[in-house]
């Protein structure tokens, strides 16, 4: 009786090592493919987005970030808003500096509030198209 379970126990424990040896492997191998560095909470730290310049690329940027939209300025309702090339539709916080260029192509410096879709305009300048 003693040795079957002086067996039981050391299964017990080589199991619950080679899961641990596994579960750790599997987590190195996971964060080896990553070059981002992680926070305590395991989530990846973002780059830092306040290097000037980076977001020169045109693409809408998230809350905080400054960026250019390229687009036509075209009144909905009451508002005017800017149809991006892409075919999204944003809405211009300032609506006294858009109301110069309705109907006209234009390019939006600004950032971008993603959860409404707003752009926080700094300003509008006529694009070349």
């Amino acid at each position: 009786m003693k040795k079957e379970l002086s067996v039981l126990a050391t299964l017990a424990l080589a199991a619950s090592l080679g899961f641990a040896q596994a579960s750790a492997s599997s987590q190195s191998g996971s964060n080896s493919t990553s070059q981002q560095p992680t926070s305590d909470s395991g989530m990846q730290a973002q780059p830092d987005a306040s290097t000037p310049g980076s977001s020169t690329s045109g693409m809408p940027a998230s809350q905080g970030q400054a960026t250019a939209i390229s687009g036509k300025v075209e009144k909905v309702g009451k508002k005017y808003v800017l149809k991006a090339s892409d075919g999204t539709s944003y809405q211009l916080d300032d609506q006294e500096k858009a109301k110069s260029f309705e109907g006209q192509n234009v390019k939006v410096n600004g950032s971008v509030d993603q959860s409404t879709s707003t752009i926080h305009v700094s300003d509008i300048v006529p694009s070349g198209s």
